[in-house]
C-alpha cells in the first residue's frame, strides 16, 4: 500500500515542481527550439524537478519507516549512496544543459561526461553496493569479486547514463520510455522481494509521470540532459542495488541498438527529422538512429513516433520478464 502513496506523492511533487521550473528555466534562458513544429517556439529545458521529486519521495519513505511504522530500515547506507549518485549524475546533465543553452561553451566535452559520471558513481563504489555475483544474458553467473565495485559499478553508471542520453528529440519520448522501464523494474523488484529496488523504482516512476504530463506532445518543457542522465543514473542504481543485471541489460536493448547505430556516425548524428506539410516527420539520410528507421518506415506525426517507442519499450520489457523469469 505504501508504494501507491509514494507514486502519488512523487507524481504530484514532480508535476508542480516542473510547472515552477518552467518559469525558472525561461528566466535563465535555458531553452531549445521545438524543431518538429511549424512554429518553432523556444521551450524551457531541464529535468531537475524530477530528481527533486524523487529525493523527496525517498526521504518521505525513510521518515515513514523511522518515525511512524517504527520499522528498522536495513541498508541505510545504500539508500543514501544511491540517492546521492542519482542527484550527482542529474546535476552533471544539468551542467551540460546550462553550458550549452547559456552560451558559455558548447556543453561538456566528450571526455568530461564520463569523468563527471564516474565521480557520481563514487558513493555506490565506496559502500560496495550490490552483489559481486552477476547473472548475465547468454553468459551465465560470474563472480567479479573486487572488480565489481571498482570496475563494474562505474562502468554501469557511466554506460547506462550516457546511453539513455543519445535517444530522444521528440516530445515525451525519453520520459515515456523511462516510465515503462521503471514500471517494469518496480514489478520485477516487487515479485522478487527487492525492497530498495522497488522503492527507488516507484519513486522514479511517479516523478516521470508528473513530468510527462507537461512534456508530452505538445511539450511545455523538454527534459534535456538532466532528465536523460536522471533516467540513466537511476536505472543503473536500481540494477546495482537490486542485483538485477540480467533483467536490466535486456531492458536496455533499444539504447544498446541506438549506440550501435550512432557509432556509425562517430556519435555525431542527431535523432531529428524534417517536418512535412502534412505534419508528418521524415528522414532522408543514412540510418544512424532508431528514430531514423521509424521515420523511413512510415508517415508518422511526432506524437505517433513517441508512441511507437513507448510500445517498443513495452515489448522489450515483456521480453525481459520472459527471458528472466521463464527461460
Amino acid at each position: 500500500m505504501i508504494e501507491i502513496y509514494l507514486l502519488i506523492i512523487s507524481a504530484t511533487f514532480s508535476y508542480f515542481l516542473t510547472k515552477y521550473f518552467i518559469k525558472y528555466l525561461k528566466a535563465l534562458g535555458i531553452t531549445s527550439y521545438d524543431v518538429h513544429k511549424k512554429i518553432k517556439k523556444k521551450i524551457p529545458e531541464g529535468g531537475l524537478s524530477v530528481v527533486f521529486a524523487f529525493i523527496i519521495c525517498i526521504f518521505i519513505w525513510v521518515g515513514y519507516n523511522t518515525f511512524i511504522s517504527n520499522q528498522q530500515i536495513k541498508n541505510t547506507g545504500t539508500i543514501f549512496a544511491g540517492t546521492l549518485t542519482i542527484l550527482l549524475i542529474t546535476l552533471v546533465g544539468f551542467l551540460d544543459d546550462l553550458l550549452r543553452k547559456t552560451g558559455w561553451k558548447k556543453g561538456l566535452k566528450k571526455w568530461e561526461k564520463p569523468l563527471f559520471t564516474t565521480i557520481a558513481a563514487l558513493p555506490l563504489m565506496v559502500i560496495s553496493a550490490g552483489v559481486s555475483t552477476m547473472n548475465l544474458p547468454l553468459i551465465g553467473t560470474i563472480d567479479f569479486g573486487v572488480f565489481y565495485p571498482l570496475v563494474i559499478i562505474p562502468t554501469l553508471v557511466i554506460g547506462i547514463a550516457n546511453a539513455i542520453n543519445i535517444l530522444g528529440g521528440f516530445n515525451g519520448l525519453e520520459a515515456g520510455m523511462g516510465i515503462i522501464s521503471f514500471l517494469s523494474l518496480f514489478i520485477f523488484s516487487t515479485i522478487n522481494n527487492l525492497t530498495l529496488a522497488s522503492i527507488f523504482s516507484i519513486s522514479a516512476l511517479g516523478a516521470l509521470i508528473g513530468f510527462f504530463i507537461l512534456n508530452k506532445y505538445p511539450a511545455k518543457i523538454f527534459g534535456g540532459d538532466s532528465l536523460t542522465y536522471f533516467i540513466g543514473g537511476t536505472l543503473a542504481t536500481i540494477i546495482i542495488i537490486g542485483n538485477i543485471e540480467k533483467f536490466g541489460i535486456i531492458l536496455l536493448i533499444p539504447w544498446i541498438i541506438e549506440i550501435t547505430l550512432k557509432l556509425r556516425s562517430k556519435l555525431k548524428a542527431e535523432c531529428f527529422g524534417e517536418l512535412q506539410e502534412d505534419g508528418t516527420i521524415k528522414y532522408s539520410g543514412k540510418i544512424y538512429s532508431l528514430t531514423h528507421l521509424v521515420m523511413k518506415i512510415g508517415n508518422f506525426k511526432e506524437w505517433q513516433i513517441t508512441l511507437i517507442f513507448i510500445i517498443l519499450q513495452s515489448l522489450v520489457s515483456i521480453l525481459a520478464f520472459w527471458l528472466t523469469l521463464f527461460v
